[in-house]
């Protein structure tokens, strides 16, 4: 057996340049392709219900897309329900298709060295991946954005936060057998004696004005098959206090363990455990 402990500096983030709190009056006079049609890159930071949909105003994607740029989309890409957001991703990879464009959405964790050397690891080894555990804590007490504790807004914590490891667990395992996805949640509660009930959040929020299917859940477990076969599972909840959020992807094989903890931090660690058994 073989156990090996890296501490990993996080990598670099990234930066949103048209990031903006934009209403649909001053999105329809955006002008977007007057504006960059002489340009060869585009950098889309809006918040996601300003975009991500075939719907004009909102099909930013594509009118870049029509005007030749390559894109860099900030995550979540849409809140749009499934059945509305599968037709906007069809149509936006049959237009970078024919295009001929650079695509790519803001899941830089792919990039991160501990999870260069997880899926090298998982490569050399040549074993499929058993199963994924992710966790993911927010500290809200300090959170102090109401557009993200109206879930209408943000998507809600799986779409706005959890989304990065949801991306991770694909890449490291394959694709999801979305038959076999089930969900539990914590919902919101201004009960005291409730799991639901935050005593700390922010009080320019005001989320005890939002309506009950507009609030957060405070906590939310899931788990699927993988494609494969493979289990996984993923954990968020709303939970801290402070500004230090906590978070961490463990990963399973034959005679391999590996955990990467608290990734966003400069002193996050990947912690692996290796071990072979011959007869």
């Amino acid at each position: 057996m073989h156990c090996t402990h890296y501490p990993v500096g996080i990598y670099g983030g990234f930066i949103s340049v048209i990031f903006a709190k934009l209403s649909m009056a001053i999105l329809r006079i955006f002008a977007l392709i007057q504006i960059i049609i002489d340009q060869h890159f585009g950098v889309l930071g809006v918040p996601p219900l300003y975009h991500g949909s075939l719907e004009s105003p909102l099909d930013i994607e594509l009118q870049c897309l029509k005007a030749g740029l390559h894109l860099f989309i900030e995550k979540p890409v849409s809140v749009q329900p499934p059945e509305k957001f599968e037709a906007y991703v069809q149509a936006v990879e049959e237009l970078q298709k024919e295009k001929g464009l650079a695509l790519s959405v803001g899941y830089m964790f792919r990039y991160h060295p501990a999870i260069t050397k997880m899926k090298s690891i998982l490569e050399q080894q040549g074993r499929p991946v058993m199963g994924i555990n992710a966790r993911y804590i927010c500290a809200y007490s300090e959170m102090d954005h109401p557009f993200w504790w109206n879930k209408d807004k943000s998507g809600g914590p799986i779409v706005e936060q959890a989304t990065h490891f949801c991306d991770l667990m694909r890449y490291l395992a394959g694709e999801v057998d979305e038959n076999s996805v089930s969900a539990l949640a914590v919902s919101a509660s201004d009960d005291k004696d409730d799991p639901g009930y935050l005593a700390a959040v922010h009080p320019i929020n005001k989320e005890s004005a939002l309506t009950q299917n507009q609030r957060l859940p405070r906590l939310t477990t899931s788990h699927w098959f993988f494609t494969n076969g493979a289990l996984g599972n993923l954990t968020h909840a709303v939970a801290l206090h402070g500004p230090k959020y906590e978070a961490a992807i463990e990963v399973w094989a034959d005679g391999l363990r590996m955990a990467l903890e608290e990734p966003y931090f400069p002193e996050c660690k990947l912690r692996i455990r290796t071990g072979w058994y011959s007869m």
